[in-house]
């Protein structure tokens, strides 16, 4: 077949309808450039989208970065020479936005900048006791060794942990780490962050009421929280407040609202329990609550434990903060 008689047929014809841009005029050569053109746009766009995409996953997904360009060029002097009977890793890592040294002690690693130095070699010495009288009050040991990072301020703490603004302190979800704002940092906080770690892992996880929570914490993180003086100045304030909140306000996340009176009343709260009933009643309210095998809420273990309802209970306290004063 010669290639007149080729064009002449229907194969030629079928040809060109398989490849649309078969380069038989002008106009479809035209067509095939301006396809390509766009075939490349295409490509590009693409790959720049891609690259943004992977750009932003190491961003947010950044794993902690041993020493590199980025930290400091010269080691702190307290790395070569630690305070006594002190560890301190010779690695600083990069985190939040920060270059954090780390201190270990028996049951804390505590995460600190260089300007805070020497706050964290003091919460070094006070940790581990604070630790072990919590453990001695729960009967409980935990897993450790605990974090706990000393960041510049609350804010700081908002965007680590995306809790409230207004906290000093912090104990997140995932495994307990603690984050304490430095300047709002003491003992005290410790202890109460503390205490809510015991507490939830007494109770493996199990509910309980923000009241008793937060009051649990403020009864074993206040000092002198059982001397006369502490206790007529905590009834005292409730005495001479407008209203009270009751305990099902209190279920309602308004602690932060009014937290002068908020944390004084759930504290208040513990007291008048131990002061009715002993400090023992309280401790086997726990050991009831997160046995195995109970599966009661906590107010039915409440109930069960002191032998009257909560509503009971708390026309007790009331009339209580009404009359008490240790006043001698």
């Amino acid at each position: 077949m010669n290639v007149q008689k080729f064009l002449d047929t229907n194969q030629f014809y079928s040809i060109i309808r398989i490849f649309p841009y078969h380069f038989t005029t002008p106009r479809q050569v035209l067509r095939m450039y301006h396809y390509l053109l766009r075939m490349i746009g295409f490509y590009i766009g693409f790959t720049l989208f891609l690259g943004l995409i992977c750009g932003c996953w190491s961003c947010f997904f950044k794993s902690p970065k041993q020493y590199d360009s980025n930290l400091p060029f010269s080691k702190p002097d307290f790395l070569d020479h630690p305070p006594e009977g002190m560890t301190i890793h010779p690695t600083p890592i990069e985190r939040y936005k920060q270059v954090f040294y780390i201190c270990e002690t028996k049951y804390f690693k505590i995460h600190f900048v260089e300007k805070d130095k020497d706050l964290a070699f003091n919460s070094a010495k006070e940790v581990d006791s604070a630790y072990e009288r919590l453990a001695d009050w729960y009967q409980h040991q935990l897993i450790t060794p605990y974090e706990i990072y000393l960041l510049p301020d609350k804010s700081t703490i908002y965007r680590v942990t995306g809790e409230t603004r207004d906290l000093g302190g912090v104990v997140t979800q995932r495994r307990g780490t603690m984050f304490i704002a430095s300047q709002y940092y003491n003992i005290q906080t410790v202890k109460h962050e503390l205490s809510h770690l015991f507490l939830r892992k007494k109770l493996r996880e199990r509910k309980v009421p923000i009241w008793f929570n937060e009051g649990l914490a403020e009864y074993l993180s206040t000092p002198k929280v059982n001397s006369d003086y502490v206790q007529n100045f905590i009834f005292k304030k409730l005495q001479n407040a407008n209203n009270l909140y009751t305990w099902r306000d209190l279920e309602r996340n308004i602690m932060l609202r009014d937290a002068s009176l908020t944390y004084t009343e759930v504290l208040s709260i513990i007291l008048f329990l131990n002061h009715r009933y002993g400090e023992d009643k309280l401790k086997e309210l726990l050991e009831l609550y997160s046995g195995r095998n109970y599966h009661q809420s906590f107010i039915g273990a409440m109930s069960q434990v002191y032998g009257k309802s909560q509503i009971d209970l708390e026309q007790e306290w009331l009339d209580f903060v009404k009359k008490c004063s240790f006043q001698k």
